[in-house]
């Protein structure tokens, strides 16, 4: 799952790129792994991958109306990898 992660995708609020998790999945994946099963069997997050890096994206016009931003917000490499997996939980269940 973890090779499946686009790098070139934003790295979220604790600055981890997916390229790093790739060349250290070795020796991040049993902890994760850990991780995630814990979060499945009771059934909650952890409030560390709740945490988002909202940045404004510039839509249209003067870039200097505050109105013409709209906000985008960053999540983790974590926080994507069990959203695939519980993504995947659930297609395999239905």
């Amino acid at each position: 799952m973890i090779m499946s992660l686009s790098s070139t995708k934003a790295s979220g609020p604790f600055s981890v790129s997916t390229t790093l998790l790739k060349a250290l999945k070795g020796s991040l994946s049993i902890p994760l792994q850990l991780l995630f099963k814990c979060s499945f069997s009771t059934g909650l997050v952890p409030d560390q991958l709740k945490v988002a890096r909202v940045v404004p994206i510039h839509i249209k016009g003067s870039s200097y109306l505050v109105s013409n931003y709209r906000p985008i917000s960053l999540l983790s490499i974590f926080n994507k990898l069990i959203e695939k997996l519980m993504y995947n939980r659930i297609i395999s269940y239905l």
